[in-house]
């Protein structure tokens, strides 16, 4: 829930790579920019999953997961204990891309 509205398909958060923006593509190619996002991104995964399996063998999901606690999970819980630990002297400090339960 991103917005307010709801689960929502993952497909429906990418956005057409438009013409306006980059007039080096034709309107063909904006016209399949998001299902070759998704065939790249899908790409990207099966590479990802690969390697994982080649180098990380039966340890790879324990690997994953915690790459993901620590980069998405407890992200807000972290960076709030670096900001009242390490800035808690900080006059000013500026965040970028911070989740609500960061706004006051």
């Amino acid at each position: 829930d991103l917005d307010g509205k709801g689960p929502r398909p993952v497909h429906s958060l990418l956005q057409k790579i438009k013409q306006a923006k980059y007039p080096a593509i034709t309107t063909e190619e904006e016209a399949v920019s998001i299902p070759l996002q998704l065939v790249l991104q899908g790409i990207f995964d099966a590479i990802l999953v690969n390697l994982m399996q080649s180098k990380g063998g039966t340890s790879w999901q324990s690997l994953r997961r915690e790459i993901c606690e620590s980069l998405n999970s407890r992200k807000n819980s972290r960076l709030m204990e670096i900001l009242q630990t390490t800035y808690s002297d900080a006059d000013v400090v500026f965040l970028q891309e911070a989740g609500n339960q960061l706004v006051d």
